[in-house]
């Protein structure tokens, strides 16, 4: 997330953040591969040209539209909601219906019970329609180290319900 902050700062837009891009080293550090099609903040593409990966995608790009970097915090929050939900965003869709959907302002229903609420409110203000409500990595990398996950993402529940840990901590 550092990473992506810095390179937005440096007028670099991604423009294919997806799981796929995404590597775990062998002490924890993460990186963000194949800046291929990433561009310069402001630069023109070609405008008949999609490029990414539709379910990732922001609805400006989608659209062929004037795009920034949060584009790359919209792809983020599908992430964020992929990681989640442990289901592939928009799966088996076909990429002119997910193109139709997104536009329309329409995003994967937010995971409820398993997700902390930090998470649910970091997916949405990722995803926002609204370009410029969605937040910097700056902001969403100083939220995250800030947070404190819980013991469990597991909800209270009914009595005896909730992993191990939960179980034998109320007793």
């Amino acid at each position: 997330l550092n990473a992506i902050g810095y390179a937005h700062d440096k007028g670099l837009v991604h423009r294919d953040v997806k799981p796929d891009n995404i590597m775990i080293g062998d002490f924890g550090e993460v990186y963000l591969l194949d800046w291929g099609i990433a561009i310069e903040q402001g630069s023109e593409g070609n405008p008949k040209l999609l490029v990414g990966t539709p379910a990732y995608m922001a609805p400006e790009l989608l659209k062929n539209k004037p795009f920034s970097k949060e584009v790359d915090v919209y792809a983020f929050g599908i992430v964020l909601w992929e990681l989640f939900s442990r289901e592939v965003p928009w799966n088996a869709m076909d990429p002119r219906d997910i193109i139709t959907t997104v536009s329309s302002g329409q995003r994967p229903e937010i995971p409820r019970y398993d997700c902390p609420d930090f998470i649910q409110e970091l997916i949405a203000t990722c995803w926002a329609h609204d370009a410029s409500k969605r937040p910097t990595f700056k902001k969403i990398y100083r939220q995250l180290s800030e947070w404190t996950p819980p013991v469990s993402h597991i909800r209270d529940s009914v009595e005896g319900f909730g992993d191990c840990l939960e179980d034998l901590l109320k007793k």
